[in-house]
């Protein structure tokens, strides 16, 4: 029997696996065109015949997915770096490995071109039929692309799931946090039971303000198992309401910012040592310091361990682990 090395070495990685990274690659010498439909495996600097035919049977549509057709007779050296990335791309996509790697490969892309690369992948990823390892910093791609989502911290993977999972359940507040823009606001607070009546208490500028919280025996169960310990409170921006003038229920806050980002703008209201955002619609006369009044939608809040941070329960939780069953 061999050694691994003569195994490694002997084994077909070429069909097996295509690597592209976010730095872009590309061969000078030779055209887009030529490239398309000479390509073939350099294994050490030797192409060979049977690695060519694992090119798929119209490399040149390849040039067309990522948006090169009309730069079919150019060389690599005269391309953008964009345009050197998409070449990148087009040279993983035009072979049929078992797997695609794929480090960051939109990074450098515009917004517009990213959106429709995202889905052109994801339909070649279907129609190959191959299995991809996409790595990326950007939730929306890791939503859009992924059928299932690891989360990496500190070169250790924490949490493994679908989207929605990863979404509604997050393993802890760095999860949590991660997925999603805005940033999900948390809220550090405590627990306070008044008969049958429960409250969250929060600090707002320097005052007590107490949250009713719906029931759900469930997350209060997982809660009371806690005991004595501070607490955080999960809250999507989506969630909270504002207003600018007093209303029962809404606590007195403070604009920080005030951000448009598109089909949508975001207010930040200061609250004290912390800040929380709020969804709201463009096109609002909104001045910096000005009082806000801001309620906390509590009956979707998640809640966190204030000491390990990991995630202890959320309201309607059942509901959310049924749809990630049904994903699975």
């Amino acid at each position: 029997m061999g050694s691994i090395s003569d195994f490694l070495n002997n084994m077909d990685w070429w069909g097996l696996l295509t690597l592209l990274i976010s730095a872009a690659a590309a061969l000078l010498c030779i055209t887009l065109h030529e490239l398309s439909h000479g390509f073939v495996a350099w294994r050490l600097g030797d192409p060979t015949a049977k690695n060519a035919g694992r090119l798929t049977l119209n490399p040149i549509r390849h040039l067309d997915v990522v948006g090169l057709l009309d730069k079919a007779e150019a060389y690599p050296s005269s391309l953008s770096g964009g345009q050197k990335q998409r070449v990148a791309m087009g040279r993983s996509l035009v072979r049929n490995p078992n797997v695609f790697l794929m480090d960051e490969p939109l990074a450098h892309l515009d917004a517009k071109l990213r959106n429709s690369m995202r889905t052109e992948l994801k339909k070649i990823q279907a129609d190959l039929g191959s299995t991809c390892i996409y790595v990326t910093h950007d939730f929306l791609e890791a939503m859009a692309l992924g059928d299932r989502i690891a989360i990496v911290k500190e070169g250790r993977i924490v949490q493994v799931g679908s989207g929605d999972e990863i979404y509604y359940l997050p393993c802890n507040k760095f999860v949590a946090q991660l997925m999603g823009e805005p940033q999900i606001n948390i809220i550090a607070g405590k627990m306070m039971v008044n008969g049958s009546q429960r409250q969250f208490v929060i600090n707002v500028l320097g005052q007590e303000v107490a949250l009713p919280m719906p029931e759900d025996a469930p997350l209060f169960a997982k809660l009371d198992q806690l005991g004595e310990v501070s607490l955080e409170m999960g809250l999507r921006p989506q969630n909270i309401a504002y207003r600018f003038e007093p209303a029962e229920g809404y606590f007195k806050a403070t604009v920080y910012s005030y951000e448009s980002i598109g089909n949508k703008s975001v207010i930040v209201a200061e609250c004290g040592g912390y800040q929380v955002r709020m969804i709201a619609p463009n096109g609002l006369h909104v001045d910096i310091d000005q009082a806000v009044y801001v309620k906390p939608d509590v009956g979707h809040a998640m809640f966190f361990d204030g000491q390990s941070e990991n995630f202890v329960g959320r309201y309607a939780e059942a509901d959310y682990r049924a749809l990630a069953n049904e994903e699975a």
